[in-house]
């Protein structure tokens, strides 16, 4: 249990280091107008974002697209969507909509896999634990990927 709450609070520790640090690249690109190399957690899930609602075919065949907002520029998106917390990802709450503010959140992988098409079955065995619902998760994708 001691080992859970070490564990609990460097990850805490890590997310206030990478949100200072994140902050620091917004006024850094501020006074550099707008010309700073990003990086981290939440500017990757960002270009991730765009990369898959402009080029991938399971995106734009189902016309899943990101706000005009965030296209525009990743500060946009940081501040509607603040630093993404450790251990969580970005979400669609409404999958057949795209990326915007009132359609995103942060959340578990387990919880943003049971928000897909291929994972709205776990909804239907309620008496699946987290644990076991990413063990199947994790199987059907594997299977998926070796096809």
């Amino acid at each position: 249990m001691l080992i859970n709450g070490v564990d609990r609070l460097a990850d805490e520790r890590k997310a206030k280091r990478e949100a200072k640090e994140e902050k620091a690249l917004l006024t850094k690109a501020a006074k550099m107008r707008g010309r700073v190399k990003h990086s981290g957690r939440t500017y990757n899930t960002w270009a991730g974002m765009k990369q898959r609602c402009l080029v991938d075919p399971l995106y734009v065949n189902r016309g899943i697209t990101v706000c005009e907002r965030w296209l525009e520029s990743y500060e946009n998106f940081h501040k509607d969507m603040g630093p993404r917390p450790v251990g969580l990802e970005i979400d669609r709450i409404n999958n057949e909509l795209g990326y915007f503010k009132e359609n995103c959140r942060w959340t578990t992988r387990s919880e943003n896999m049971k928000n897909t098409r291929r994972g709205s079955f776990l909804n239907v065995i309620p008496s699946l634990t987290d644990k076991q619902a990413d063990y199947v998760l994790d199987s059907i994708t594997k299977d998926l990927k070796e096809k």
